[in-house]
């Protein structure tokens, strides 16, 4: 019992923090030259949702946004987004669901990706993020009509899919199982010519620009990998493997600076201009929730 109230109150002290973002009339200005903004979403993360999204759109020019149900939102969901998101479009999940593709595991969503950056440049936004300054390296890319990737601590640049794959080869060798890392062992094999590239990135934060990957290279590379890794290929982790090895691959593509756009930093430093608060980090020492209730408040006062 004392687990679970350890466990649930700091996620209930959060959400009520993050709902207040409802108390805007909207959570953003649309602008014709801004980005499109991809989110798959769930009920419970609605609230978080909310913040990520004004906040990125107050450092970053947004033209419409493009929430890809997951199958768990309500009709009251729905209408406290649609009533605060003027250039808001809703997607079914089911109309990305494609038999050349794992089903489930946010392929869903990178496919959605992938066909909505056939016209525009997509931003593939997650819920538990917060932009907290300017976005330069974002804004830079979208002009410049460059792909771009969150980084890692162990990913921090674009190199040779042969040196990942050789990593990852030596770290299955010690024990590791997870499929990300057989993936990427995988890669040698798929590297003929010596010519592709991978970052061990993460697939919460990304932008693609119009016309630069088509579903059908999508299909294609998905077919391959499921044929060097059977059945594993449909396990979660994929989807991340995929977004950052699609990425790579794209001419003019960049990892965002780790030092400006960190992942579960052990302190929210002040040039930290993006952070992505994953997994346990949202509840760890009440920081996602402090600066949340900071965001909401700069929101209120512009």
């Amino acid at each position: 019992m004392f687990y679970r109230l350890k466990k649930t109150l700091p996620a209930r002290r959060l959400r009520r923090i993050q709902h207040k973002a409802f108390e805007l009339s909207q959570l953003l200005m649309p602008r014709a030259d801004g980005v499109t903004v991809l989110s798959m979403l769930c009920a419970r993360d609605v609230d978080m949702f909310a913040v990520a999204l004004a906040s990125f759109a107050r450092h970053c020019a947004v033209a419409r946004v493009c929430i890809l149900d997951d199958g768990s939102l309500e009709a009251r969901h729905r209408q406290a987004l649609d009533k605060r998101i003027p250039a808001i479009e809703w997607l079914g999940i089911e109309d990305y669901r494609d038999h050349r593709l794992p089903r489930g595991g946010c392929w869903e969503r990178l496919h959605a990706q992938v066909k909505l950056a056939r016209q525009s440049y997509v931003v593939q936004l997650d819920a538990d993020t917060l932009t907290l300054s300017t976005l330069d390296e974002v804004e830079a890319a979208h002009r410049a009509n460059r792909p771009f990737i969150l980084g890692t601590e162990k990913g921090c640049a674009i190199g040779p899919a042969r040196e990942a794959s050789r990593w990852a080869q030596g770290q299955m060798e010690a024990g590791v199982t997870h499929v990300q890392m057989l993936a990427e062992s995988a890669l040698t094999r798929m590297d003929e010519d010596g010519n592709l590239r991978y970052v061990r990135g993460c697939a919460g934060f990304s932008g693609l620009p119009p016309g630069r990957v088509s579903p059908e290279r999508l299909y294609a590379w998905s077919a391959r990998f499921r044929q060097a890794l059977g059945d594993r290929w449909s396990e979660w982790g994929t989807e991340q493997f995929m977004v950052n090895f699609l990425i790579a691959n794209l001419e003019s593509a960049e990892v965002l600076p780790y030092a400006r756009y960190p992942t579960c930093p052990e302190r929210v430093r002040p040039e930290h201009a993006f952070v992505h608060f994953a997994g346990y980090c949202r509840y760890r020492d009440g920081t996602y929730r402090d600066l949340s209730k900071k965001v909401i408040e700069k929101l209120k006062a512009d």
